[in-house]
């Protein structure tokens, strides 16, 4: 029995504030060669969950700051898909369970077959709790070497591993300091999204977007490398005038979840690696777009190197965070960019397709406040996003808007050198319906 990682007592904190349903379930999917039997599919998945002990942690009685390692088994559940192919049947499932609260200690596994030669998907499920989205694709890597008949070298037991990343009080001084300096005058978002004081009618929305073709991810890559920044931060510094441009505000914050992965041990382990991190955005329309992307790189990277501290920690002892977070009418607004070299990300572990507007359920917060995320994935073949709205029914379109903006600077021509204010009103020039 062993404290609970900063990671995980944020998420706890975070989804006390949020209410539940905010945070998706992590999935792995790989296909499973005709030669390996089910009883070998089963014992691979039982060396996995022997392997990374997070998969059978459990939080300790009624108090959240506890968890165990429990010995239970994974299992593997067989599914007969019948006449459906297996791979439409695995997408599926994945939808029909993503949203679903899974217990930590016991993984989800189903191999999903059908008649004949028809290629078999073995689907792994996970609570967010215990694994971020790093998570998936370690535990595909090490599934396909057990399944491949090899053997992995056991990890650091979790309490231990726990108990080495414990962090000093001057290292705790030091990154409360950074934040407090670095938000000074630089309040939450608040009253920017649409909002109610009925809250009965709030939900949680979501729309899915898939644009055939590369142009988004070549211009990006240009901008990474004329710029000297992240994907992220190119990303993000278009956000921050997207939300300059309709509301008014010059300082701001936005939020990003940051990897806490530190070390050949920490890389090689499924778990929850992730901290909630605020963004302070300043906005001067008369400086030059490309000044903005260096000043949110280096937001972002000093916030990274120092992030130790969980995000109840953080919200306490610093009263801008605190009141992004919990302040009455505040507007949670988060970013996930991910810029992939290749085209290598099989269809079973990459989100695709495009939707109207579907209501995941109730959004019922701990106060009056709002969610919203943005997530852009750019690859050589396509574009996918996902934004996402807790609160009033019509807060998903204030949440598109700000997606069309983003998407339609980052095909303006005068991003190297042209100013904030300029890049704005090419926003104002473009249509929703002729962005690439």
């Amino acid at each position: 029995m062993f404290p609970l990682a900063a990671e995980q007592s944020s998420m706890l904190f975070l989804e006390g504030l949020f209410g539940p349903g905010i945070f998706h379930n992590v999935s792995m999917g790989t296909p499973v060669a005709a030669g390996v039997g089910a009883a070998e599919v089963a014992a691979a998945v039982d060396r996995l969950s022997s392997r990374h002990e997070l998969l059978r942690s459990t939080s300790v009685g009624s108090w959240s700051g506890v968890q165990a390692v429990r010995q239970a088994s994974p299992g593997l559940v067989r599914v007969a898909t019948g006449a459906e192919d297996p791979l439409d049947s695995f997408v599926r499932r994945r939808n029909e369970l993503h949203n679903v609260p899974l217990d930590p200690e016991r993984a989800r596994f189903e191999l999903l077959e059908a008649d004949g030669d028809t290629p078999r998907y073995l689907l792994g499920m996970f609570a967010h709790l215990v694994c971020d989205g790093q998570s998936a694709a370690i535990l595909k890597d090490d599934l396909n070497s057990l399944l491949a008949g090899g053997e992995l070298t056991p990890l650091v037991p979790l309490a231990e591993f726990w108990k080495s990343r414990e962090i000093t009080d001057q290292a705790r001084a030091a990154e409360l300091r950074h934040w407090r300096s670095a938000l000074s005058g630089c309040p939450p978002i608040d009253s920017f999204m649409p909002r109610s004081a009925d809250r009965s009618g709030y939900v949680r929305s979501q729309v899915d977007r898939e644009t055939p073709g590369g142009g988004a991810h070549a211009v990006l890559r240009v901008l990474v490398e004329d710029l000297r920044a992240t994907a992220f931060s190119v990303v993000a510094a278009l956000l921050a005038v997207a939300v300059w441009r309709r509301s008014g505000r010059t300082a701001f914050l936005l939020h990003t979840p940051v990897s806490t992965r530190r070390g050949d041990t920490a890389r090689a382990m499924a778990g929850n690696f992730v901290l909630d991190r605020p963004i302070p955005c300043r906005i001067d329309p008369d400086q030059r777009f490309a000044d903005l992307v260096r000043r949110v790189h280096a937001d972002v990277f000093n916030g990274l190197r120092r992030a130790g501290l969980s995000v109840p920690e953080l919200a306490c002892a610093v009263p801008e965070y605190g009141g992004a977070l919990a302040g009455e009418g505040a507007d949670y607004l988060q970013l996930h960019v991910d810029l992939q070299s290749g085209d290598g990300v099989e269809a079973v572990n990459s989100p695709g397709g495009s939707t109207g507007v579907v209501r995941l359920g109730k959004f019922e917060p701990a106060g009056d406040i709002t969610v919203s995320t943005l997530r852009f994935r750019f690859s050589e073949s396509r574009l996918f996003t996902r934004t996402f709205s807790g609160g009033p029914p019509e807060g998903i379109e204030r949440v598109e808007e700000l997606r069309a903006d983003v998407l339609a600077m980052l095909h303006a021509t005068d991003l190297h050198e042209g100013a904030v204010g300029a890049l704005a009103q090419a926003a104002d020039r473009a249509r929703k319906d002729e962005i690439v």
